[in-house]
């Protein structure tokens, strides 16, 4: 469980929101790093090329984080299919273990004497 909430949380920490005003004065920041004027049509594709790559690089962030979230679920199915099937699978090879019958009928013996000294006994 640990793991899957460390996939939620660790690639959502690296999106970034284009609009933001932080993303905006970095984006001009490195177009007026590259050279280009302030106001200029180059430095508004610039930015907007940033922006884009960003985008693209936020949604293969989502991607990556929904296949993760998917292969963890998965997998987690898979592990409860097999404890499932092991489970089954004891039960059916498992060895009955005796009771003893919950009723019991009494049992009647008669013993008589012989001729001889023997004895003869006889239960019902």
């Amino acid at each position: 469980m640990k793991k899957l909430l460390l996939l939620l949380v660790v690639p959502l920490a690296g999106c970034v929101d284009t609009s933001s005003p932080k993303f905006q004065q970095m984006t001009a920041q490195k177009c007026e790093a590259y050279g280009f004027k302030s106001g200029s049509p180059e430095m508004a594709n610039c930015r907007m090329n940033l922006a884009m790559l960003q985008e693209q690089d936020n949604m293969r962030r989502k991607q990556n984080m929904a296949r993760a979230v998917s292969e963890s679920v998965d997998e987690f199915n898979a592990n409860q299919q097999r404890q499932a099937d092991r489970n089954a699978y004891i039960m059916a090879h498992q060895q009955p273990s005796y009771q003893a019958p919950l009723y019991r009928p009494p049992i009647n013996c008669v013993s008589q004497r012989n001729f001889g000294g023997t004895v003869t006994t006889s239960c019902q």
